[in-house]
């Protein structure tokens, strides 16, 4: 697999915060549900903690410290799911027999999440056999590769239609005018 590049080095943390907001950080990044991070850290439901641009300066610099620590973000996501995705089901066979392989022998990629269950008998000499492989769904993996950040296949475009009533007395501004609206004509059909 492709190395990933090394992040930015990271800025200074805030050591302004207040232990409220520390707190209110350590839960919303656990799980990101403001009005449970509040709760748990003592805020009134009426409270934004996320408005203050410490707070959510904290948050940030936590995730890229996270995402620094682990070498996890959307680059290597991407990366993953196509490998997952383009996974060889024959790598899971031997090209002899035709038998399922021991799992030792499987590539990486397939023990890391691609099989959800597997059937096995034991034979006499206490080995066991795999007899039937359930693998994980790919569809899901297309669909999170098509709503990656950096694919947008499923990226929704919006259209808008409006008639726009405009004197203009030369084809050239007409013509820089919707350039700059970014306006496409549509020629009528000749009757």
């Amino acid at each position: 697999m492709e190395l990933l590049p090394v992040p930015p080095k990271l800025p200074p943390r805030d050591t302004a915060l207040s232990d409220r907001q520390r707190h209110f950080c350590d839960h919303y990044l656990m799980q990101p549900d403001e009005d449970k991070a509040k709760a748990a850290a003592g805020y009134a439901a009426n409270a934004r903690p996320l408005q203050s641009a410490k707070v959510t300066n904290e948050i940030r610099q936590r995730q890229a410290e996270r995402s620094h620590n682990t070498d996890i973000d959307s680059r290597y996501l991407l990366l993953r799911l196509v490998a997952e995705l383009e996974a060889d089901l024959a790598d899971l066979y031997d090209p002899k027999s035709g038998d399922i392989l021991p799992i030792h022998q499987w590539p990486l990629i397939w023990r890391q999440g691609l099989v959800t269950s597997l059937d096995t008998t034991e034979s006499g000499n206490l080995l066991t056999q795999t007899t039937k492989i359930k693998l994980s769904d790919r569809t899901k993996r297309l669909e999170l590769i098509g709503k990656h950040v950096d694919v947008n296949a499923f990226k929704e475009q919006i259209s808008i239609e409006q008639t726009i009533n405009v004197n203009v007395t030369s084809v050239e501004l007409l013509t820089q005018y919707l350039e700059r609206v970014h306006v496409t004509i549509e020629q009528p059909d000749a009757e």
